[in-house]
C-alpha cells in the first residue's frame, strides 16, 4: 500500500527540519567556534575588566619594565570581563599565541597573568623558554598562596600585585635555590600526606633530577638559543581552590602531566605605537590555573 502524498510530504518536511537543526547545532557548537575576541595589547597591563586602580596600574607597569630591563623576560598582566564561553586554559594559550609575548630568537621568555573576575578564575600562562624556571609547581604555589587569598578577601588589585611580585621573584632567583626550595616543598607535602618513606625519596629524587634538567636546558635555550632537549615543562602540583579536577591544560593534579612539549611565546619589545610587537613562535600551554 503506497503512502498518501500528504504523509510523504510531512515526512520529508520533518526530515529537512531535523537536518537543518543538526547543521545549526554543528555550526554553532564550541568545536566550530571562532577564537576568542581578545583585547588590544596596549601595554604591559591590559585592564579590560577595569579592576585595577590607575595608580596601581602605573606601579605595575614600572615594575614590569624594570623586570624586562633586568632579565629580558616579559610579563604582561591582563584582566578580561568574560572568557566568552572558552575554557580558561584554551583562552590563555590562544591569547599567548595572539599576543606573542616574549623575546624572539628562540628565547620565548613571556608570561601572562590572566584574571577573569566575573568567572572567578585566574591563570599564569608561561612561555616555553621559561617553563624550566617558572614551573607548574611554582605557578600553582603563587596562585594558591599569593593571589587567591587576596581575591577571596575582595582585594583584586592586591592579589594581582602580590602575584606579579611572586612571579618576578621566581624569575630573578638563582636556579639552584629554586631547586632546593622545590625539594623542601615536596618533602613537606610528602610528610603531610604520610607517604611511604622509600617511595617518597624515590619520587623526590626523580623530580629533583627533572627540575635540574629543565633548569639546565632553559639556560642552554637562553644562552645557546636552542636546546635539543627542549625546556621540558615539569608538572609537579597544580591546585584548584575548590579541590576540583586540576585546571592545568596538560595534566591532572598531583604528579600528573608530562615532559617535553612544544613551543613558547615569540615576541619583541615595545613598538613605535606603544604596544608590544610580536616575534612569532609556538606555545605549549605551560602554567597553572585556580579559582576562588
Amino acid at each position: 500500500m503506497r503512502p498518501s502524498p500528504s504523509l510523504s510530504s510531512r515526512f520529508w518536511l520533518l526530515a529537512l527540519l531535523a537536518l537543518s537543526l543538526i547543521a545549526t547545532c554543528w555550526i554553532t557548537s564550541p568545536a566550530r567556534a571562532a577564537d576568542p575576541k581578545f583585547p588590544v595589547l596596549t601595554g604591559r597591563v591590559v585592564d579590560d575588566a577595569n579592576i585595577i586602580p590607575e595608580e596601581t596600574e602605573g606601579e605595575l607597569i614600572a615594575q614590569l619594565e624594570a623586570l624586562e630591563a633586568k632579565s629580558s623576560d616579559q610579563l604582561v598582566v591582563v584582566t578580561v570581563p568574560s572568557l566568552q564561553g572558552f575554557e580558561l586554559e584554551e583562552f590563555g594559550y590562544k591569547l599567548g599565541r595572539a599576543w606573542q609575548i616574549g623575546q624572539g630568537e628562540r628565547l620565548n621568555n613571556g608570561v601572562i597573568l590572566l584574571v577573569a573576575p566575573n568567572e572567578r578564575k585566574v591563570r599564569i600562562e608561561v612561555g616555553y623558554g621559561l617553563e624550566g624556571i617558572l614551573t607548574d609547581y611554582y605557578t600553582s604555589e603563587i596562585i594558591r598562596d599569593n593571589i587567591v587569598p587576596a581575591f577571596k578577601a575582595g582585594d583584586m588589585p592586591g592579589g594581582i600585585v602580590a602575584g606579579t611580585a611572586a612571579i618576578e621573584q621566581i624569575l630573578t632567583t638563582d636556579p639552584a635555590e629554586l631547586q632546593a626550595r622545590a625539594a623542601r616543598g615536596l618533602k613537606a607535602e610528602a610528610k603531610d600526606t604520610g607517604g611511604d618513606p622509600i617511595a617518597v625519596i624515590i619520587v623526590i629524587a626523580f623530580l629533583i633530577f627533572w627540575i635540574w634538567l629543565s633548569i639546565a636546558n632553559t639556560r642552554r635555550t637562553r644562552f645557546r638559543r636552542h636546546s635539543p632537549w627542549g625546556s621540558g615543562p615539569i608538572i609537579l602540583h597544580d591546585w584548584d581552590d575548590d579541590d576540583d579536577d586540576d585546571d592545568d591544560r596538560r595534566g591532572g593534579g598531583g604528579f600528573g602531566g608530562g615532559f617535553g612539549g612544544g613551543g613558547g611565546f615569540g615576541g619583541g619589545g615595545f613598538g613605535g605605537g606603544g604596544g608590544f610587537s610580536g616575534g612569532g613562535g609556538s606555545f605549549g600551554g605551560g602554567g597553572a590555573s585556580g579559582s576562588w
